[in-house]
C-alpha cells in the first residue's frame, strides 16, 4: 500500500510545529492525525525532516514502537560534510556541506538563511567541468539566494579543463571569485563579523578544518 508523509497536512504521517534551534530541529511527530511524540531532530533542514519522516514511515509500517523509532533518530548523526559544524570562533560559525547539486545548494542555503541571525556567506568549488558547464544557469541561481558567495576554481575530478568553463563566469553582485583558497581567510577576516555563519562546499582534498 501507500503510505504518505511530509509536512502537507493531509499526509498520513507529517511533520508539525518546526522549530530551529542551533544545529538541531524539533518537531511534532503526527501519525494519521494524532500527535503520537516530539522529536529532536540533531540536524538541520526541511529535507532531513523529511528523510527522517521516511524512516518513521517504514518503521510504523513493521510495527515498531514509536518511542523507540524517535529515540533511534534523535541518537542519528547524520553524514559526515552534510551540514556538519566544524566549529566557532568569535561567535562565527562555521558549516561544512558537500552538496554540489543546484537543489542541494538551494536547500542547504534556504535553511541557513532561516537559522542565521547575522550575514551568511558561502565559500564555493564547483565540482567537473562537465556539472558546471550543464548544471551553470541552475547552480549560479541556487547561489545567488545568499547575497555573499565566494567562488572558488572548478574542483576537476580528473576531468581535463573544458575552454570558456571557469568559475570567473560566475561572478556578480552576490558572487566573488578568488583565484585560491589560500585568499580566503584573510578576505573572510577583513568582513566576517558576530553571529556570522560560514559555510563551506568544496571538495574535501580542498577543505582543510585548520585553514
Amino acid at each position: 500500500r501507500f503510505v504518505t508523509y511530509g509536512l502537507n497536512p493531509q499526509a498520513e504521517i507529517r511533520a508539525a510545529n518546526l522549530n530551529y534551534s542551533g544545529t538541531a530541529t524539533s518537531f511534532d511527530l503526527v501519525i494519521r492525525g494524532e500527535t503520537v511524540g516530539q522529536v529532536n531532530l540533531p540536524m538541520l533542514g526541511q529535507h532531513n525532516v523529511q528523510n527522517a519522516l521516511a524512516a518513521f514511515a517504514i518503521a510504523d509500517e513493521l510495527g515498531i514502537d514509536v518511542q523507540t523509532a524517535i529515540s533511534g533518530i534523535e541518537s542519528f548523526d547524520g553524514v559526515q560534510r552534510r551540514f556538519t559544524l566544524r566549529g566557532t570562533a568569535n561567535v562565527v560559525s562555521v558549516i561544512d556541506d558537500y552538496g554540489h547539486h543546484p537543489t542541494a545548494i538551494l536547500k542547504s542555503i534556504s535553511t541557513l538563511i532561516d537559522v542565521t541571525e547575522g550575514e551568511l556567506y558561502v565559500v564555493f568549488q564547483p565540482h567537473r567541468f562537465t556539472r558546471t558547464r550543464d548544471n551553470f544557469k541552475e547552480l549560479k541561481k541556487s547561489l545567488e539566494t545568499c547575497n555573499n558567495v565566494l567562488i572558488l576554481d572548478i574542483y576537476p575530478a580528473g576531468e581535463d579543463p573544458i575552454p570558456g568553463i571557469r568559475s570567473k563566469n560566475f561572478e556578480s553582485n552576490k558572487i566573488t571569485y578568488i583565484d585560491s583558497m589560500s585568499k580566503v581567510p584573510e578576505y573572510l577576516n577583513n568582513i566576517l563579523n558576530p553571529d556570522h555563519i560560514l559555510n563551506f562546499k568544496m571538495d574535501e582534498s580542498a577543505y582543510s578544518p585548520k585553514g
